[in-house]
């Protein structure tokens, strides 16, 4: 390449000539000048397209961006509605069940357990509640308890009994066991009244009477409920005395007279039965076929009829005391009469006469000792615990016929041993055919006990040892 003034040669890259300073305008300037242009040109284009580009996505964005403000904020908005209506509903669930246990829990105050259980089962329907649970099976048991209880005041022992084992299934409770096991002892002493009711209406009369004890026996072997216990009794007693009145109405006096006695051996008090008594007192005492019933069931049939030991041992004053003794025990008495007989004594106190004879052992030492009691108190006891004012029949319970024998003469009847009188009992007759007096005699006839009989009824208690 030339300068175009001086032709001189140039190089590529000059831009000025060296020899005539003109500016060299080359071809190759003229393209990179262009080629600027075509830059310049092509940038503002460029920048143009860019410029349209980001505007037309600025608008698109702008678009976009208000698209999605629409759609989050229509979330939003459903959120909120979403929220608020669960909000309301669990405020409003919140305050039913609220209002449910309040209501459960009133019911429980007032001892409504069956109203109380049907809403505490309505509240854990929807949701679990260990508090809500305890509280449904705290009214469960307390309402099988009430049913229980109920069952006892309507006798229905059986139906009591599931009632309290249902209760304790759920959870033990010392009141309720306590229940339970007195409920079945209840049951026992129901099932003796019933099994010796049965015999009675059999004319069975031996194993009743000893119905008292049997009962004293599962009561002081366990626990039961006094009042449920004189429930239970009170009912059988009236059934027994149904049946005295049906003999009675009947004219079967003996059997009627069987259950009395042992109605009174169970309540002495019962005045139902004293009523009843009065009423059989009409009849003849010497009946033989009474006396017979009165063996036949006798408790004491298998023993001797009289023992030393009834004298020394069964009594509220026993024989073979010493005279200081008595003295020690009851005190002076009114009045002390000698007899004529060695050193015989009698002491005499508001309550008894007591007799003091001399009695000599094997080797003849002489020992003075009380030989002869006449009780005179209705509180004391006789041999074999009768008292004044015990029926006629109460005495020949206690004091059974050996053998019965036959009748001697218009006023005695006597029985004994069919080897003789040992151990023999008589029964004296005054001039209406009523017994007077009952005189029981010991083996060898050295004890004696006499009881003496006004109108059907114990009015004296003389029991003696004989000197020897």
């Amino acid at each position: 390449m030339k300068c175009r003034q001086c032709n001189q040669v140039l190089k590529e890259d000059d831009k000025f000539c060296k020899k005539c300073g003109t500016k060299v305008k080359s071809e190759f300037n003229n393209i990179e000048e262009t080629d600027r242009e075509d830059n310049k040109k092509e940038n503002i284009k460029n920048n143009e397209d860019i410029k349209n580009k980001v505007v037309k996505e600025t608008k698109v964005l702008k678009t976009n961006n208000k698209k999605k403000v629409a759609i989050v904020t229509g979330i939003t908005a459903v959120i909120l509605v979403i929220i608020m209506f669960f909000s309301i509903r669990y405020y409003q669930n919140e305050k039913y069940y609220a209002g449910l246990l309040e209501e459960a829990n009133a019911f429980m105050t007032k001892a409504q357990y069956e109203e109380a259980i049907d809403i505490y089962k309505t509240y854990l329907q929807d949701r679990s509640d260990e508090s809500v649970s305890d509280k449904l099976k705290e009214a469960e048991i307390n309402s099988l308890v009430r049913l229980g209880d109920q069952r006892v005041e309507e006798g229905k022992y059986a139906e009591a009994l599931v009632k309290y084992e249902e209760a304790l299934e759920k959870a033990y409770d010392e009141t309720v066991e306590n229940k339970k096991q007195s409920l079945q002892t209840l049951q026992l002493i129901e099932n003796t009244f019933e099994y010796e009711l049965t015999h009675i209406q059999l004319g069975n009369y031996n194993k009743p009477y000893l119905l008292k004890e049997e009962i004293e026996f599962i009561v002081n072997n366990h626990p039961v409920d006094e009042h449920l216990k004189n429930i239970i009794q009170d009912g059988y007693i009236n059934q027994f005395l149904d049946l005295v009145q049906e003999y009675i109405d009947a004219n079967q006096y003996i059997p009627a007279l069987h259950i009395l006695d042992i109605v009174l051996h169970i309540d002495v008090n019962n005045n139902k039965a004293k009523d009843l008594l009065n009423t059989l007192n009409t009849m003849p005492y010497y009946s033989e076929e009474r006396l017979e019933a009165a063996l036949y069931r006798n408790p004491y049939r298998d023993r001797d009829v009289i023992k030393y030991d009834d004298l020394m041992h069964n009594t509220s004053i026993d024989l073979r005391m010493t005279p200081q003794e008595i003295l020690d025990l009851y005190g002076d008495p009114n009045s002390i009469e000698s007899l004529d007989e060695e050193d015989a004594k009698i002491f005499d106190y508001d309550f008894a006469t007591l007799h003091i004879h001399t009695f000599y052992d094997v080797n003849m030492n002489a020992t003075q000792q009380l030989s002869s009691v006449n009780i005179l108190d209705s509180k004391l006891k006789g041999p074999r615990e009768v008292m004044l004012g015990d029926s006629l029949y109460s005495v020949i319970d206690k004091f059974p016929m050996a053998s019965f024998s036959n009748y001697y003469g218009d006023h005695v009847i006597s029985w004994g041993r069919e080897t003789g009188n040992a151990k023999m009992g008589n029964l004296y007759l005054d001039n209406n055919n009523k017994v007077e007096e009952l005189i029981y005699v010991e083996e060898h006839g050295y004890d004696v006990v006499r009881f003496k009989i006004e109108d059907g009824i114990v009015s004296g208690i003389h029991y003696f040892t004989i000197v020897h």
